[in-house]
Protein backbone atom coordinates (compact mmCIF):
# COMPACT_ATOMS: atom_id res chain seq x y z
CA UNK A 1 0.00 0.00 0.00
CA UNK A 2 1.63 3.25 -0.56
CA UNK A 3 0.13 5.79 1.82
CA UNK A 4 -1.21 3.22 4.49
CA UNK A 5 -4.20 4.78 4.80
CA UNK A 6 -3.13 8.43 5.20
CA UNK A 7 -5.07 10.69 2.70
CA UNK A 8 -2.13 13.64 3.09
CA UNK A 9 -0.11 12.67 0.05
CA UNK A 10 -2.86 14.34 -2.25
CA UNK A 11 -1.97 17.67 -1.47
CA UNK A 12 2.04 17.36 -0.15
CA UNK A 13 3.14 17.80 -3.50
CA UNK A 14 1.99 20.71 -6.14
CA UNK A 15 1.47 17.93 -8.60
CA UNK A 16 -0.87 16.12 -6.75
CA UNK A 17 -2.93 18.88 -5.39
CA UNK A 18 -3.66 19.76 -8.89
CA UNK A 19 -4.61 16.40 -9.89
CA UNK A 20 -7.04 16.55 -7.00
CA UNK A 21 -8.07 20.18 -7.66
CA UNK A 22 -8.50 18.82 -11.24
CA UNK A 23 -10.60 15.68 -10.26
CA UNK A 24 -12.92 17.34 -7.70
CA UNK A 25 -13.81 20.11 -10.40
CA UNK A 26 -14.67 17.14 -12.70
CA UNK A 27 -16.57 15.15 -10.87
CA UNK A 28 -18.11 18.49 -9.09
CA UNK A 29 -18.46 20.75 -12.18
CA UNK A 30 -21.66 19.60 -14.53
CA UNK A 31 -24.01 20.09 -11.58
CA UNK A 32 -22.63 23.64 -10.45
CA UNK A 33 -23.23 24.59 -14.28
CA UNK A 34 -26.17 23.47 -14.62
CA UNK A 35 -27.14 24.94 -11.38
CA UNK A 36 -25.54 28.49 -12.44
CA UNK A 37 -27.43 27.67 -15.83
CA UNK A 38 -30.90 27.49 -14.07
CA UNK A 39 -30.58 30.48 -11.91
CA UNK A 40 -29.22 32.96 -14.57
CA UNK A 41 -31.18 31.75 -17.22
CA UNK A 42 -34.50 32.50 -16.42
CA UNK A 43 -36.69 32.74 -19.75
CA UNK A 44 -38.52 36.13 -20.38
CA UNK A 45 -42.49 35.96 -19.96
CA UNK A 46 -44.14 37.18 -23.68
CA UNK A 47 -47.50 38.80 -23.10
CA UNK A 48 -49.48 39.36 -26.46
Amino acid sequence: MISDGELSFLWERPITLTFTVLAILVLIGPSIFSLMKKWFYQPKKVES
